[in-house]
């Protein structure tokens, strides 16, 4: 293993390390972050996790000196890497000691991509009737790799207990109770689960595919009635003879190969379903795989399977493909590489097995890329009609608007919409698999060396930076595809409509309020930033530009402290986060004030205020948009946040997409410290509303210093 395979090893590694970190501290916040006798004897396991997690990462950051020094030993940092991707999955196994912190509303969301991605595969039958088609619910679980449950989880304790118990009843007692049944479950049950510490982080998501896809497989999507037998079919006599003669010698039984077949059929499934971004889930799956199992038997080799995904990637997403994505699935591939040099038999020592990838490619070349011999869809029409919703994206790929996303998201801000044209005010909803595409290409580049910047230059408090790195590409990830999902609702690309402007007119300095003619040209320079801009031809007014409300709110809960003080942290933890789902709504009852925050994510150059202001249409039931923080300064980036107010005699369903604000902004000259230079500002470049940081006002550690200064001499 060379250096460069080191690293990406190495970069997985921490990758691994920082999200476990990550989600104990999710743990500790949702269900030990307040004073309790019961919280404070749970935080020893919180305390002895964080302690484990932490040497290991002490290991990661030396041992990246190591490898970029000059006595660079690859047998001794492959195996300390290897070592610490085992423990954390040994860790992972365990975490059934704590409790499971509440699921992103975004992983329903892929969920209904998935469910998306079988229509038309409604021929679904339990014996010989046709049945509803299963639906498929994602869980978190303590195992450390994705996993697929046909079958209901209790269903032995219902065969051999509960079921002898009712005839031993009904036999002792005359009754006639009803046993349990299952031949529909057997049929029609299906979960998925991905791992605790992925719950958060969707570019580990799309391997999920690939456990759909088994699902998804009939017979009846192959000419001669199964895989194996197109596989044969596709060759002449003496071809045949040859991979018959191959197989054998090398112990490839026609069930192996079978098999091979199948997995590599639903890799591939997975691949036109979702792009690129599922050999990069995959790849992941396949690495920390190994910290469970070296080889599964009867599994073709990770390599094998890279190796051919890449190939039918390639030939079906050119475009998406760029110079940069090749470069990071080569050294990433040569990472698998390295592992399969281990075994015994590989595509590299075993012509056999590179006959075989052979055979395998150009099988699969045929199977899915051709229609009654046009290129381009499947063999079966029926499978080609019943996929092309979920693939749709396929065409809209465009490299130019890609980079630009990757640089947004290089940035922090969230991608869910994309650029037609280069044209800022003509954008279309970000599909998810471009979204994910974009922020896997950004992971293995950009935020890479933003890892290995940070152990070069053996800065202080690494864990805190590092976990900062995560939490920024994870949020703004995962709230582009959050936001994606309403653009699309409506079913239409940003348009300026019938507005006409004077491009020739240009703001002046300290002009004061700007009409819509500068609001229009201060969007297209780029100096403001609103992401995603839905209509402008809606949102655009004489003197202001309306916003939506987002999918997060603040709720408030009534005199769970009785009072609110800053200075003791009684303040901390009246309130409970609230994620709705797509087209949910939450009811805000008179007299009620919870937080909400802007869908969109804005930029305000350094000479540039603006005022957030409720419309008048709400105004009029009786709401309010914010209680007296309505100001947002010169330099502000991030969603703006609502302090809503029901101040009606009704209550109120607000529903996320709804414009219930609107910004006024404002030319000022550029002032000295604008809100991204005040190393002071508590709200900046926030995904979501944050509840109050007033507690980290400086007056505030002065009020409670003196405050403990008094009561310690009073003792």
């Amino acid at each position: 293993m060379d250096k460069d395979s080191s690293l990406i090893y190495l970069f997985e590694a921490i990758d691994r390390v920082i999200r476990f970190l990550m989600h104990i501290q999710d743990v500790r916040s949702q269900f030990y972050d307040y004073d309790d006798n019961q919280a404070k004897t749970s935080l020893v396991y919180i305390k002895s996790y964080e302690d484990a997690v932490d040497k290991l990462l002490n290991i990661l950051v030396l041992l990246y000196d190591k490898i970029c020094g000059e006595s660079f030993q690859e047998e001794s940092a492959y195996r300390t890497i290897e070592g610490i991707i085992k423990t954390i999955g040994l860790l992972h196994n365990e975490l059934h000691y704590l409790p499971r912190p509440s699921e992103p509303i975004e992983l329903k969301r892929f969920g209904r991509i998935i469910n998306k991605s079988i229509i038309g595969f409604n021929d679904y039958k339990v014996g010989d009737e046709l049945a509803e088609k299963p639906s498929y619910p994602i869980y978190l679980s303590e195992s450390i790799s994705e996993s697929a449950y046909l079958t209901d989880p209790i269903q032995e304790i219902k065969k051999y207990y509960i079921n002898p118990l009712i005839c031993q009843v009904n036999g002792e007692f005359g009754l006639s109770l009803d046993r349990c049944e299952f031949e529909y479950v057997e049929s029609a049950l299906f979960h998925l689960s991905i791992p605790r510490i992925d719950a958060n982080n969707p570019i580990r998501w799309p391997s999920l595919i690939h456990e759909v896809a088994h699902k998804l497989m009939r017979n009846e999507y192959f000419k001669s009635g199964g895989i194996y037998e197109d596989f044969i079919e596709l060759y002449d006599f003496s071809a045949r003879e040859e991979m018959d003669t191959m197989m054998s010698n090398n112990g490839l039984t026609k069930e192996v190969v079978k098999k091979w077949l199948i997995e590599c059929w639903c890799d591939l499934l997975g691949c036109i379903m979702m792009g690129p971004s599922f050999w990069f889930s995959q790849n992941s799956a396949f690495l920390f795989g190994r910290s469970t199992i070296e080889k599964k038997e009867g599994y073709p080799t990770p390599y094998f399977r890279l190796r051919l995904m890449n190939v039918i990637l390639r030939h079906r997403f050119g475009e998406m493909i760029s110079d940069d994505v090749v470069k990071v699935m080569n050294l990433s591939m040569s990472l698998s590489k390295a592992f399969e040099l281990e075994l015994q038999e590989n595509l590299f020592n075993n012509s056999a097995y590179r006959n075989l990838f052979v055979f395998f490619r150009i099988f699969f070349l045929k199977h899915f890329f051709s229609v009654d011999g046009e290129s381009g869809g499947f063999l079966d029409r029926r499978m080609n009609e019943s996929i092309a919703s979920i693939v749709r994206y396929k065409n809209l790929a465009d490299g130019d608007a890609m980079n630009i996303a990757r640089k947004k998201l290089a940035k922090g801000y969230p991608i869910p919409s994309i650029r037609v044209d280069g044209d800022v005010f003509k954008e279309r909803p970000a599909q998810i698999q471009e979204i994910l595409h974009i922020a896997n290409i950004y992971r293995n580049t950009g935020m890479q060396e933003e890892v290995f910047n940070i152990l070069r230059e053996e800065i202080s408090d690494v864990k805190t930076k590092l976990m900062a790195i995560f939490k920024r590409f994870d949020m703004s990830v995962l709230r582009s595809i959050q936001v994606s999902e309403w653009f699309d609702l409506y079913d239409s690309e940003s348009k300026i409509g019938d507005m006409i402007y004077d491009e020739s007119q240009q703001p002046e300095k300290g002009y004061g309020l700007l009409n819509d003619n500068y609001i229009y040209q201060k969007i297209k320079s780029d100096e403001l930033v609103i992401i995603p801009i839905m209509n402008i031809s809606d949102q655009l007014g004489s003197t202001s530009f309306d916003i939506r409300l987002g999918t997060s709110l603040q709720v408030y809960m009534h005199t769970k402290y009785g009072v609110v003080d800053f200075v003791s942290g009684d303040v901390l933890g009246n309130s409970r986060t609230l994620d709705l789902d797509y087209l949910e709504s939450f009811t805000i009852s008179p007299s009620q004030f919870v937080l909400g925050h802007s869908m969109e994510y804005i930029k305000l150059p350094v000479d540039m205020a603006a005022q957030v202001e409720g419309r008048s249409s709400f105004a009029r039931l009786g709401l309010q948009v914010h209680m007296t923080a309505g100001f947002v300064d010169p330099g502000f980036e991030g969603v703006l946040t609502f302090e809503i107010y029901n101040a009606g005699h009704n209550p109120i369903k607000l529903y996320p997409g709804l414009r219930i604000g609107q910004l006024r902004f404002i030319q000022i000259s550029e002032p000295m410290r604008p809100y991204n230079r005040n190393i002071d500002a508590k709200y900046g470049g926030l995904l979501v509303q944050h509840e109050s940081k007033q507690f980290k006002d400086s007056e505030v550690g002065k009020i409670k210093e003196k405050i403990n200064e008094y009561h310690f001499k009073c003792r």
